[in-house]
């Protein structure tokens, strides 16, 4: 039997009182830090476990007060030594980014916080969606995290004309790539020196090489790998478990569940045509915009976007990923 889908309205209550509910939490544990703690960061979760590393790199084992809700990786918090090894965290602090994904429910999860860069990782196969790398670049745009496109895989003989063209597409809109492959020793060291003191998440669909890349960029630890999947040329899912694992040169890398679908930190019904509109760096270069507010960039006439699109100003997949946000959007305000 098919899961019941939630209604529109449904949704947002959903989404309201989990805003509310964290919010709450954040509330009340910054109110109840004892004097004598430390500070830790999450390094994953394990039911109702939590991995935690202190400031001298020691790992610890520990729970937490019931009043925290649910913490993840690179949650930054307060917590107390019990003995040699297990402790209690008692306070979260407050996160400056989240990335979220939608579970089966249709309900916001938080899979990873105060993250500072996101590398979007495509390669030549499976083949990449600008669409879902659109919809990262709004996401990243919105909570102000810097964003790498990773073009992976490039030594596979395989046809590069597809991601050639998508190198070409978001290099015209000043995004940094990067073409490489996790088995050459000079394009690792590139990686990693966009990762210096940065605390950065992998996303992207399965299949194309982020636990490879992670397992080449931390060979002490044992990532698992998979492999494309013949019959759907989607990859399957090696990362159950989100993980914050420090890095030598600085920051930190947090691997992630895998992701096919992105869902926004934010409700769609709570941003307007303006917000949506700063994950597309091309409107500012406009000279005037739209003639009519709101407009939809779906009719020519007095559509500066359209017209920007037509002198070759915008590509049209960018005008196709941005129609589709605002669409979305219209239908969430119901």
């Amino acid at each position: 039997m098919s899961k019941r889908k939630l209604t529109q309205q449904q949704q947002r209550r959903v989404i309201q009182q989990q805003r509310k509910h964290e919010t709450s939490h954040s509330d009340v544990a910054e109110q109840m830090v004892p004097e004598q703690t430390a500070l830790g960061t999450i390094v994953a979760r394990h039911g109702a476990m939590l991995e935690l590393i202190d400031k001298e790199g020691q790992l610890w084992i520990c729970h937490q007060r019931q009043h925290l809700g649910q913490l993840v990786a690179g949650d930054n918090v307060h917590w107390i030594a019990q003995d040699e090894h297990h402790g209690v965290v008692v306070a979260r602090l407050p996160r400056q980014t989240e990335l979220k994904r939608q579970d089966k429910l249709g309900q916001l999860k938080s899979v990873a916080a105060n993250l500072t860069q996101i590398f979007v990782v495509c390669a030549p196969l499976p083949l990449p969606s600008t669409l879902l790398i659109d919809q990262y670049l709004l996401a990243a745009s919105l909570q102000g995290l810097k964003v790498v496109l990773l073009i992976n895989k490039i030594d596979l003989d395989a046809d590069l004309t597809t991601v050639d063209a998508l190198k070409n597409l978001y290099q015209a809109i000043n995004l940094p790539v990067l073409m490489m492959s996790a088995f050459n020793n000079e394009d690792i060291a590139k990686l990693m020196s966009f990762m210096r003191d940065e605390i950065s998440v992998f996303v992207g669909q399965s299949g194309v090489g982020k636990s490879t890349l992670i397992q080449t960029l931390l060979p002490a630890h044992h990532i698992r790998t998979g492999d494309i999947a013949m019959q759907t040329g989607l990859g399957r899912h090696t990362t159950s478990t989100a993980r914050y694992y420090p890095l030598v040169q600085g920051g930190a890398l947090i691997d992630t569940p895998g992701v096919r679908d992105f869902v926004l930190p934010h409700s769609l019904d709570k941003l307007d045509n303006v917000a949506i509109a700063s994950g597309f760096v091309e409107l500012a270069r406009l000279d005037a915009g739209c003639q009519f507010r709101n407009c939809m960039h779906m009719h020519p006439k007095g559509c500066a976007v359209l017209a920007a699109v037509a002198a070759g100003q915008m590509a049209p997949s960018r005008l196709a990923s941005l129609q589709h946000f605002l669409q979305m959007h219209k239908q969430s305000k119901g």
